[in-house]
């Protein structure tokens, strides 16, 4: 009966790729949390000055805050923070999922080596 294993270089080979990737992953999910950071303040600014541009405008302070959100460069920048937000968190879960598949790997060879080692 043929077994189907999983040669110890090529457990090691996946195990330096996957690592290659988790590096290169961390200078991303900073830029993505740059990203993040800027398109929050960039909405907070737009809104506030909508909200200003209301109050002096005499308009009725219930119906601000939700016309200042409807005002279309307001809209524009909660859906760029909005889609930064998402782009950040896909990216610090890739990040988790390739820290698991590192872990996965690295039991992988220690099993091997006990294996073949006899331990």
């Amino acid at each position: 009966m043929e077994q189907n294993s999983i040669e110890p270089t090529e457990v090691t080979q996946a195990l330096y790729s996957t690592s290659k990737r988790l590096d290169k992953g961390s200078y991303v999910i900073t830029s993505k949390a740059k990203e993040y950071a800027q398109a929050e303040k960039d909405y907070r600014i737009k809104l506030a000055e909508e909200i200003t541009t209301l109050k002096a405008s005499g308009t009725p302070v219930t119906l601000i805050k939700e016309l200042a959100k409807g005002n279309k460069d307001v809209a524009d920048a909660k859906f760029n923070r909005d889609l930064a937000e998402g782009t950040f968190k896909a990216s610090r879960d890739m990040l988790n999922a390739l820290q698991v598949e590192v872990s996965a790997l690295q039991s992988i060879l220690r099993v091997q080596g006990k294996i073949e080692w006899g331990d």
